[in-house]
């Protein structure tokens, strides 16, 4: 594991944004999802649209889009863990809710202006803080999660 080279916290092997402020690495910086001719220096913590220095909010050192609800998220949310497509992060979400655990997905996908963005982001699930430690167990419990674990 690498360290994000703004915030210092660990950075994921082959990520190229800080899952935790969400800037971008090593002089990584595609356009802006909403301002297509400006460069974007980050990414939201949340969805993982790329924002400017004009759409980017920061909250506690960490870079958010003009989604409020995102803030919201940001705010009383963990990022329990990120998966390469909707369709396991959706699987993790549903059976965490079985369990009571109040999980959420975001995905960049989510937004149609995306889908043409060129570098891969990873899908996102979030869990209220109070309930990560709970998450944590019963994610480490499901079946073939060697598969998960090791992206977290």
């Amino acid at each position: 594991m690498n360290s994000c080279v703004h915030c210092t916290r660990g950075l994921p092997v082959g990520e190229d944004s800080c899952l935790w402020c969400g800037r971008w690495q090593n002089g990584h910086m595609p356009m802006c999802e909403s301002h297509e001719s400006t460069p974007s220096f980050g990414v939201c913590v949340v969805c993982g649209r790329p924002v400017c220095a004009s759409c980017a909010e920061t909250h506690d050192g960490r870079l958010l889009c003009d989604d409020r609800a995102h803030h919201e998220v940001a705010e009383s949310n963990l990022l329990l863990v990120t998966l390469p497509s909707e369709f396991e992060a959706d699987w993790i979400v549903t059976n965490l809710r079985q369990t009571g655990v109040a999980a959420v997905q975001y995905s960049m996908r989510s937004y149609a202006t995306a889908w043409w963005f060129p570098t891969a982001r990873p899908v996102r699930v979030f869990v209220p803080a109070a309930e990560a430690n709970k998450a944590r167990e019963l994610l480490s419990r499901f079946d073939d999660l060697t598969l998960f674990s090791e992206r977290r």
